[in-house]
């Protein structure tokens, strides 16, 4: 066997270094709930502002933090992206009630502790898979997880703009006649058009290889559907309409 096409194992992080990273995983996570806050004021609109407030956003850093995790076991990655979401989810509600005291936020119950509930509910269950598949942009591992794994790095933005798009198309069939446009929906268009395009060029992006380029942007559309589809039906779930 010839030594120079063998490639030598690295050496899985000790305890130590798991616990380090386990801290690391959970301020990151309150951390990024609190920016969150501030990224629809801070960036330009239009059309940057819907991003920021997006959940294709958190998804998105969910997978990278999974990446950035690709050395660790699979056992260790998926609580890990578990921690990570929950820990955006309690950072992002908490600093509105720790710095918006008063009857005005802690009163209204149904303001941030019911919609809280289903985000801990949606990030316990989306967290792992989004990081163990954020693992797969890095690892070596079979082409289709390869794919998969850029797929749906993009698809989680294009699938919000799928959506807006179904809504759109929907009510333009509906009787109901549509208010008259004052301009600000030509701009909440923008808003989505920039979505899908952040999701299909992060995907070009993250490819380590050109081949794969062009069927993952395929796999971006495919998953797109699907995601957008169980997005609803998770939704659903958690918030049944009163």
């Amino acid at each position: 066997m010839n030594p120079s096409t063998t490639s030598t194992p690295r050496p899985v992080p000790s305890a130590a270094r798991h616990a380090l990273a386990g801290v690391g995983v959970l301020v990151t996570g309150l951390l990024f709930g609190v920016v969150t806050l501030f990224l629809p004021a801070v960036l330009p609109f239009p059309p940057f502002r819907d991003i920021g407030g997006s959940s294709a956003l958190w998804c998105a850093v969910t997978l990278g933090v999974g990446a950035a995790l690709a050395r660790f076991r699979t056992g260790f990655v998926l609580p890990a992206g578990a921690l990570f979401l929950v820990a955006s989810v309690v950072g992002y509600y908490g600093f509105v009630v720790a710095v918006f005291p008063g009857p005005t936020t802690l009163a209204d119950v149904d303001r941030w502790l019911l919609p809280a509930w289903a985000w801990l509910v949606a990030a316990g269950l989306a967290g792992p898979i989004l990081a163990l598949t954020g693992t797969f942009l890095v690892r070596d591992v079979p082409r289709w997880l390869r794919l998969g794994a850029l797929g749906l790095l993009g698809a989680v933005f294009v699938a919000e703009s799928l959506r807006v798009l179904v809504d759109e198309v929907t009510l333009a069939l509906s009787p109901v006649p549509m208010p008259p446009d004052d301009g600000s929906r030509l701009w909440w268009y923008a808003d989505q058009a920039v979505q899908a395009v952040a999701g299909l060029l992060l995907t070009v992006l993250a490819s380590r290889r050109k081949a794969d380029r062009l069927p993952a942007l395929g796999v971006v559309l495919l998953m797109a559907v699907v995601w957008s589809a169980g997005i609803d039906l998770v939704w659903d779930l958690l918030m049944p309409p009163t």
